[in-house]
């Protein structure tokens, strides 16, 4: 009897777990590539590979995260906004997408289960990516805090990227009956615009303090002689 009821309560709670997920699909990204930008002018597409390689900054990593619908985005279009991911968000349980094919800079078309979602429910979504062998965004940015010149972030709604900060979409019910497909993530300027990974943090050049150094010379010369 015990056994049974053990097996009836695993069983069910198998059942539930299907049915707590959505899923949605990033589309085939032959219109919003992968990209990145060190020095946030020039952008080159990332080559072709799997996993893909971003020049000398490591491994391409493509997440989705969600909320529930109306959680306000983490994180604004300037790149100064980035910070550790709220706990409103989670990431989700599909691995992050690291593959190019094709041509440079080319996604192929990709599922991610959001876990704890209802299924055939509207989730507030979002997409970031970073650079190296991080697991997720958060060792990724604390990667970048320690050493901003090795590692490269991005996400949907960055002044590079474009597309919208976090939008509501809908999602598959794989648990539904009948089941249901993969929602595609919405595209464009309301939704994923492609990512263009980059950091701002930039050293500037020996001539730069030079300059610097003279024009506060200056200032303070020009102020005695008044």
């Amino acid at each position: 009897m015990k056994k049974l009821l053990i097996t009836t309560l695993m069983v069910g709670a198998l059942v539930g777990s299907v049915f707590a997920q959505g899923t949605v699909s990033l589309p085939l990204g032959s219109v919003y590539k992968a990209e990145y930008s060190p020095d946030g002018v020039t952008i080159t597409p990332v080559p072709v590979g799997n996993p893909a390689q971003v020049s000398t900054y490591g491994n391409l990593n493509i997440q989705v995260y969600y909320a529930p619908v109306g959680t306000a985005a983490p994180f604004g279009s300037a790149f100064s906004t980035a910070s550790m991911m709220p706990s409103a968000w989670t990431a989700s349980t599909t691995s992050p997408l690291q593959q190019v094919l094709g041509l440079a800079g080319i996604t192929p078309s990709t599922t991610f289960t959001l876990q704890n979602a209802t299924g055939g429910a509207n989730s507030e979504v979002m997409v970031v990516g970073w650079t190296g062998t991080y697991a997720n965004w958060d060792a990724a940015y604390t990667a970048w805090q320690a050493s901003p010149t090795t590692v490269l972030l991005g996400w949907t709604g960055e002044a590079l990227s474009g597309g919208a900060l976090a939008w509501s979409n809908g999602t598959g019910n794989p648990g539904g009956s009948p089941p249901t497909t993969p929602v595609a993530l919405a595209t464009g300027a309301a939704g994923y615009n492609g990512l263009i990974l980059t950091t701002t943090t930039i050293i500037p050049e020996p001539s730069t303090f030079a300059l610097a150094g003279l024009g506060a010379a200056a200032l303070l010369i020009f102020r005695r002689r008044k």
